[in-house]
């Protein structure tokens, strides 16, 4: 069923109108929490770490539901160099901070750090995957 974003399914699913659905972590959590949504599976390959006791759909037995998402930052392709370099660093500075770590952990979120070419492979990786 197709909405205008997971805020309106969401919605439809705490009511009652809609059986089920597949969200972000960070949208679910406070849901979650105030025991609005019951989760039945977490579909990456790693457990989040709120939900510990929560298995992932691999482990439940469901091989091909395994939807690992990442986000990335891109600039214009003719960004000079020495911006691109500035950018990663600081960037990866952000994302190995404490603070970072300690709010991507309270919204259910796994995080980590990767360089380009391994956010690549990784960006294509999927595609594959999902135009099986």
């Amino acid at each position: 069923m197709a909405y205008r974003g997971s805020a309106p399914a969401m919605q439809d699913v705490i009511g009652g109108q809609v059986a089920a659905m597949v969200v972000d972590a960070t949208s679910a959590m406070p849901h979650i929490q105030s025991g609005r949504l019951r989760p039945i599976a977490f579909v990456s390959t790693m457990r989040a770490p709120t939900l510990p006791d929560l298995p992932t759909a691999l482990e439940q037995g469901y091989k091909s539901l395994q939807i690992d998402s990442s986000m990335g930052i891109v600039l214009p392709p003719k960004t000079p160099q020495q911006i691109v370099d500035r950018m990663r660093a600081a960037l990866k500075a952000a994302v190995l901070s404490a603070g970072y770590t300690e709010a991507a952990a309270k919204h259910g979120n796994a995080h980590f750090h990767e360089d380009a070419d391994a956010f690549k492979t990784g960006c294509r990786r999927t595609s594959i995957a999902m135009a099986k």
